[in-house]
């Protein structure tokens, strides 16, 4: 039968349930069809019943049973719902990136002998898998001895990954060759229980360090393939990266908006983030204030701040940068020098009686 969109049952029409037990016998609705979003029943409704009220032994259950079936193969069993109805009864969850094709043999008889006209067939798919890449796309300031992680909600086939995968410098479209692993922790054939209930993690190790303040893509084309699926995936999936530039000062600057004390809120970028404890041996300030006025995130995630509070107004202050501060990523400051910056006004400040 002809397939509509992704309505998850079929209701043939000109059929009646009510039918007299010497018309021909019919399949009234069966589904899933199309796309399923989520477990779904496989299920064959009929216009007779196929078995009489009265008990019946497993042989004789088995004889009407092994007319149906359902390619490809997954643990389970087809069993009768009622008299006039056949559901199949998965062990575990279908697996994910499948398309499922269920078939009926026209030899089946209901209660009064009656046959179907001819084989019954339809198709059905499961959800593609849902592919995420780490660093993820637009990521900045990614480490040179990255290990990229790819990560599925169904077991992917290693072989397909690796010929789908290719790392590449953007600019230059220089390929990157690298290791592909499967993760230690990730489940085993027992463990996966399908629709994408649990996580598959691949690592894909560049064999030599990236190059600094570069810019690269990992894109895994169509055509990747699950280990339990027979739908391949249609479209490419691509992340862009960039990994972390030399350590260097670049500016002073004042955030915007008032600080709490002074008019004005200093800070120092840089173009990436200095370590926290380089602060008080390779960082002065004159003139001096009562502690280190220096904090993290001044106004940005590669800023120092200068604590406001330990400043005077209308004071110009100069700040040593000095060799050997380092970054997160323990590069040594390219650049030390010294700058300076003036501060302004003192916040106005107002108090009235409660």
């Amino acid at each position: 039968p002809a397939l509509v969109g992704t309505t998850p049952y079929f209701y043939q029409a000109g059929t009646d349930s009510t039918a007299p037990a010497d018309s021909q016998l019919r399949i009234v609705s069966y589904g899933p069809q199309g796309e399923t979003r989520g477990q779904a029943q496989i299920k064959i409704d009929f216009s007779n019943p196929l078995i009489p009220l009265t008990p019946l032994s497993d042989g004789e259950r088995e004889s009407i049973l092994k007319h149906f079936l359902l390619e490809p193969a997954v643990e389970g069993q087809f069993r009768f719902l009622g008299t006039a109805t056949v559901v199949f009864q998965p062990a575990h969850s279908l697996p994910l990136a499948n398309t499922f094709k269920v078939i009926v043999h026209r030899d089946i008889k209901d209660i009064h002998g009656n046959e179907l006209s001819s084989d019954f067939f339809w198709e059905f798919q499961t959800p593609l898998p849902q592919i995420q890449i780490d660093p993820y796309n637009g990521n900045q300031q990614v480490k040179i001895d990255v290990a990229i992680q790819v990560r599925s909600n169904a077991a992917l086939d290693l072989k397909s990954l690796e010929e789908k995968c290719v790392l590449s410098e953007t600019e230059r479209n220089r390929k990157v060759d690298y290791r592909l692993l499967e993760h230690e922790e990730n489940p085993t054939d027992q463990q996966d229980i399908g629709m994408g209930r649990i996580w598959f993690r691949y690592i894909l190790k560049p064999k030599q360090l990236l190059k600094k303040d570069t810019d690269y893509t990992l894109m895994i084309s169509e055509g990747l393939r699950t280990i339990r699926g027979n739908r391949p995936l249609p479209h490419a999936i691509t992340s862009h990266f960039k990994t972390f530039p030399p350590f260097q000062f670049l500016r002073t600057g004042f955030c915007d908006g008032c600080g709490g004390n002074l008019v004005t809120r200093p800070f120092l970028a840089f173009t990436t983030r200095p370590q926290y404890k380089d602060f008080d041996q390779f960082l002065s300030i004159d003139p001096t204030t009562e502690q280190s006025p220096f904090y993290l995130y001044g106004c940005g995630d590669n800023d120092l701040g200068v604590n406001d509070y330990l400043l005077l107004p209308n004071t110009t202050y100069t700040v040593t940068l000095k060799p050997g501060l380092k970054d997160q990523f323990d590069q040594a400051l390219e650049n030390p020098q010294t700058v300076t910056f003036t501060t302004g006004e003192a916040t106005p400040k107002m108090w009235g009686p409660s």
